[in-house]
Parts: C-alpha cells; sequence; structure tokens
C-alpha cells in the first residue's frame, strides 16, 4: 500500500442472497451511501483488511467486547494513532445473517454490557453520562418491546462488575480525533 496512513480497508458489505446493501455495516452514523472509496470514522468486522503495525500500535481489540462495538473500540483507537480507515467501493462481500448470533435477547446483552465499557474506555466523563444514558435508555426500551427485559438487567449487571478492570485500560481519545469522528458522520455521544 502506498498510503502509509492507511490503516484499515473496510468493504461494501451485501446481504446473502439477494445482494442488497447491508443498511447497519455501512460505515456512517447517518447510513448515506456514498460513492467511490471514501474515509470513516469506523469499519464493520464483516469484511475488513488491517494493517499489522495497527494492531501493534493500538494493542488490537479488546478481547472482553467480544460481540458488538469491539470494531468500535479499533477504530476509535486506530484514528488515535494517527492511521486513516477507508471503506473500498470495489471491495465488496456477501454477508450471511446468522439468526442464532443475531438473537435480539443476545443483542440487547452485548449493547448493553459493551456501550458502557467502550465509553469508559475512550470518552471524556461528560460524554460517558450521555453515551451511557442515551444507549442504556435505547436498550431499555428496546427490550421492553422485544421481551428480553432480563438479557437488558444481565448486560447491566455484567458491565458494571467490570468497570474497575475496565478503567484501568482508560486511554481518552485526543480532541482532535473527536474533531475527526464528528467530520466523518461517526459515532461519538449523542
Amino acid at each position: 500500500m502506498k498510503n502509509e496512513r492507511l490503516g484499515i480497508l473496510t468493504a461494501d458489505s451485501r446481504l446473502f442472497p439477494s445482494g442488497s446493501v447491508e443498511t447497519a455495516a455501512i460505515p456512517r452514523r447517518d447510513k448515506g451511501i456514498l460513492a467511490g472509496d471514501y474515509r470513516t470514522s469506523y469499519f464493520c468486522a464483516v469484511s475488513f483488511a488491517v494493517r499489522r503495525r495497527v494492531l501493534d500500535d493500538t494493542g488490537g481489540f479488546f478481547e472482553p467486547l467480544f460481540f458488538y462495538g469491539e470494531e468500535l473500540d479499533l477504530s476509535w483507537k486506530t484514528l488515535d494513532a494517527g492511521y486513516e480507515i477507508v471503506r473500498a467501493a470495489d471491495f465488496i462481500v456477501l454477508h450471511r445473517l446468522s439468526s442464532e448470533e443475531r438473537s435480539t435477547g443476545r443483542w440487547i446483552y452485548f449493547n448493553t454490557r459493551n456501550r458502557v465499557w467502550l465509553s469508559l474506555l475512550h470518552l471524556p466523563w461528560k460524554d460517558v453520562v450521555s453515551y451511557g444514558l442515551f444507549w442504556w435508555t435505547h436498550l431499555f426500551l428496546k427490550s421492553l418491546r422485544e421481551r428480553a427485559f432480563c438479557s437488558f438487567v444481565d448486560g447491566v449487571r455484567d458491565s458494571l462488575l467490570r468497570v474497575p478492570a475496565v478503567l484501568k485500560r482508560r486511554k481518552v481519545l485526543k480532541e482532535e480525533t473527536i474533531g475527526t469522528i464528528r467530520r466523518l458522520n461517526g459515532r461519538l455521544p449523542y
């Protein structure tokens, strides 16, 4: 690769077998589809390529996140280390969704747990509160609608139990990185 600042290359994800755009994998908060290659502030792990140097410089994935949010964690660390993330228009993958992996209860549990950890790992204290409240309110209401309230409660419990361990890894994003994320229509506090 000629661009030494390119840290992660991410794909255009299409649903299998229809080939329709997987909206959830569009790496923009507004989910707008842009033509051509473009810089983005995060990637979807359906398909991506990452430089080994980026993994070394950032510490790679935060393994306790495991499911939902691990890409956002690595994305933020990648940008904070001075690398770029690019979505390549001609890098297309077909994604077969697994109903087992995407059960509503599992989605609610991991997002309830991991969203707070993400904010504690990387956001300024004022944003930790708004980010956590936004997500926990959203997930609480979703858990009631989807009859998965126990998953929400388990997520809150498990999130709070690991707060001390998560805080030991806390490294707040630079203001410059937060500005870049905002410019690129990325995921930040609401």
